[in-house]
C-alpha cells in the first residue's frame, strides 16, 4: 500500500468480482422498490414505508438507488401525515445527491402546504434550474407564486409546463385561476374551456368557467355551465347558489328562489342563500320573510354588514324607524366609513325629521366616498325636505350637470329653486327636449303649464300594481308641490296623504310627503 494511502487498494481479480456483484444486486434493489411501489399503490402505507427504507438504508444499493428510495419513503410518509419526517427524508436524498431535481421539488411542495413559503420557493427555483424541462418543478414553483400573489411570475411557469404538456387539464385549469384572481376573467374562460375540451366531465373548470362568465356579466352562459355541472352532480349547495345569483342577474327570482330554497333545505345556514332568498323576498313585496331571513343570517354571521345593511334597510321600509337605525349603528360600528350604510342612516333620520343628522352622514358618505352620486342626491333632496332650499340647490345642481338627462334629477332641481322662491321653469323648460315620452314626462309638462293634475294620473299607470303604486307614489308627490307652489294647502295635503296611502316608502317622494304633512303640521 502507499505510504499515507486511505483506501484499502484491492488485487484486481478480486476488484472485479466486488464490481460484478455491485451489478448483479442492482436489479434485486430494483424489485425492493417495484414492490414498494406495488404496496403503495395498495393502499399498504406500512409495508411501502418498510421496502423504501430498506433500500435506502441499504449499504449495497447503487447511490441512484438509494436517492430513488428515500424520496418514494418520503411520498409515503407525506401520504401519513408525518410531513417533518417526510421532509427530513428529502433533506437526506437532497445531501445524497444535490444535483437531481426530485427531492428538492418534493421538499419544496411540503414546504409550500407547511406554509413555509419562502423556503418553498427556494426549493423549487433550484429544482427548476436543475430540471428548466420538468414540467411537474414549473407547475410546482407556479403553485407556490400564486399563494404568495406573485401571479404573473406565476403565470410564466404555469405558460411553460404548457408548452412542454399542451393536454394537462389541470394545469389550464390552475392557469385560469390565476387569471381570475387578475380579473382577466376572459382569458379565464378560454383556459377554463381548453380543461373541460380535455377532461368534459371537470366539474370544478365548469363551475369557474360559470363564475367567471357572471362575472364579464353573461348570465345566460353562467346558468347553462352551473345547470351541466349540476346535472353530473345534483344537490351542490355552491353550485346552486351560483346559478341562483345569475337567475338573479336575469331577473328570473322564481328560478333563483328555488334554487335557494333547495340549498337552504341542503344547509339551512348557508350564508348566501339566507341574503339572496331575503333580497328576492325583500323585492317582491314580502318584507317580514326577508327580515326573518337577514336574522337567520345574523345568527351565522352576526358582523355582516351586508347583512346588517340589509335588514335595517327593510326595517326602515316597514316604518321600523328605531330598529333600523340600530341596525345601521352595529353596522358604522364595524365599518364606519361604509358610504351606503351612512346613505341609508341618513335617510332613516331624514324619516324621523332630524335633518340636520341626515345631511352629517350624507356629508360622511360621500367624503367616504366622493365618487358617490347617491350621497349627494339624498344630502340635496332632504335639504328640499328640510325646507332648506338654497341648500338644496347646489347639491341637486351638481347632480342634474352629471347626469342631464334624467328627469327626477332635473324635477327635484325645479322644486329647489321654485320652492325656495327662484324662477326654476327656465332651466326645466330648456331639459325638457332630453326626457323623451315616457314617465315623468307628463309631471314636468305640469310645472311647465302644459299639463293638468289629472294627466299626470293618467300617466301613472301601469299593470303591475307594485310598479303602479310606484308611480302613484311619485304623481301625487309631483300634485302636491305644484299644489303648493299654487297656494292650495288643501289639495297639498290631500296629495300628500294619497303619497302615504301608496305605502311605496323607499321612494324619496314618500319621504318627501311625509315630510310635507309634518312642516304643515298635519298628521300623517
Amino acid at each position: 500500500m502507499q505510504e499515507g494511502a486511505d483506501m484499502l487498494m484491492w488485487p484486481a481479480p478480486l476488484a472485479a468480482v466486488l464490481a460484478l456483484a455491485l451489478v448483479l444486486a442492482a436489479p434485486a434493489q430494483g424489485q425492493s422498490l417495484d414492490a414498494a411501489d406495488a404496496a403503495r399503490a395498495k393502499g399498504d402505507l406500512a409495508g411501502a414505508a418498510a421496502a423504501f427504507a430498506a433500500v435506502a438504508n441499504s449499504a449495497s444499493a447503487a447511490p441512484a438507488l438509494r436517492y430513488e428510495a428515500l424520496v418514494g419513503l418520503a411520498s409515503v410518509q407525506a401520504a401519513q401525515n408525518k410531513g417533518a419526517d417526510a421532509i427530513a427524508t428529502l433533506t437526506a436524498a437532497n445531501k445524497l445527491d444535490a444535483k437531481r431535481p426530485e427531492a428538492l421539488r418534493e421538499r419544496g411542495m411540503l414546504l409550500a402546504a407547511a406554509a413555509k413559503l419562502d423556503e418553498a420557493l427556494e426549493d423549487l427555483d433550484a429544482a427548476v434550474k436543475l430540471a428548466p424541462d420538468d414540467r411537474d418543478g414549473h407547475l410546482a414553483r407556479a403553485g407556490v407564486l400564486a399563494q404568495r400573489r406573485m401571479f404573473e411570475d406565476a403565470l410564466t411557469d404555469y405558460n411553460i409546463a404548457l408548452d412542454l404538456d399542451p393536454d394537462d387539464a389541470a394545469a389550464y385549469m390552475a392557469r385560469g385561476l390565476v387569471h381570475v384572481e387578475l380579473g382577466r376573467f376572459r382569458r379565464a374562460i378560454d383556459d377554463f374551456d381548453d380543461a373541460v375540451r380535455l377532461v368534459p366531465d371537470m366539474i370544478e373548470a365548469l363551475i369557474q368557467r360559470a363564475m367567471s362568465y357572471a362575472e364579464i356579466g353573461n348570465a345566460t352562459a353562467a346558468v347553462r355551465d352551473f345547470s351541466t355541472a349540476l346535472r353530473m352532480k345534483p344537490n351542490q349547495a355552491r353550485t346552486l347558489v351560483g346559478r341562483a345569483q345569475a337567475y338573479m342577474d336575469l331577473d328570473q327570482d322564481d328560478r333563483a328562489l328555488a334554487d335557494f330554497d333547495a340549498v337552504l333545505k341542503l344547509e339551512p345556514r348557508n350564508l348566501d342563500a339566507l341574503i339572496g332568498r331575503a333580497q328576492i323576498l325583500a323585492e317582491a313585496g314580502q318584507r317580514e320573510r326577508a327580515v326573518a331571513d337577514y336574522d337567520a343570517a345574523l345568527a351565522v354571521d352576526p358582523k355582516n354588514v351586508a347583512v346588517l345593511h340589509g335588514r335595517g334597510s327593510l326595517r326602515a321600509e316597514l316604518g321600523q324607524t328605531e330598529p333600523a337605525i340600530r341596525d345601521f349603528d352595529a353596522a358604522l360600528a364595524i365599518d364606519p366609513k361604509s358610504p351606503e350604510v351612512l346613505v341609508s342612516r341618513g335617510l332613516a333620520r331624514a324619516d324621523r325629521g332630524e335633518f340636520p343628522a341626515a345631511a352629517a352622514d350624507f356629508t360622511a358618505a360621500f367624503a367616504a366616498d366622493p365618487t358617490s352620486a347617491s350621497a349627494v342626491i339624498a344630502r340635496g333632496r332632504s335639504y328640499v325636505m328640510a325646507g332648506d332650499y338654497a341648500k338644496a340647490e347646489p347639491d341637486l345642481a351638481l347632480i342634474v350637470s352629471a347626469a342631464p338627462d334624467d328627469p327626477y334629477h332635473a324635477l327635484w332641481l325645479y322644486l329647489a329653486r321654485a320652492r325656495g322662491g327662484k324662477d326654476g321653469k327656465a332651466a326645466l323648460a330648456s331639459a325638457a327636449p332630453k326626457f323623451g315620452t315616457d314617465w315623468p314626462k307628463a309631471a314636468v309638462g305640469m310645472f311647465l303649464g302644459q299639463s293638468q293634475p289629472a294627466d299626470v294620473l293618467k300617466a301613472a299607470q301601469d299593470k303591475d300594481p307594485k310598479r303602479q303604486a310606484e308611480l302613484q307614489c311619485e304623481a301625487q308627490f309631483f300634485i302636491g308641490q305644484q299644489a303648493l307652489l299654487a297656494g292650495n294647502r288643501a289639495a297639498a295635503e290631500q296629495a300628500f296623504r294619497a303619497v302615504l296611502a301608496t305605502k311605496a316608502a323607499r321612494f324619496d317622494e314618500f319621504r318627501g310627503a311625509r315630510a310635507e304633512l309634518a312642516r304643515m303640521g298635519a298628521k300623517p
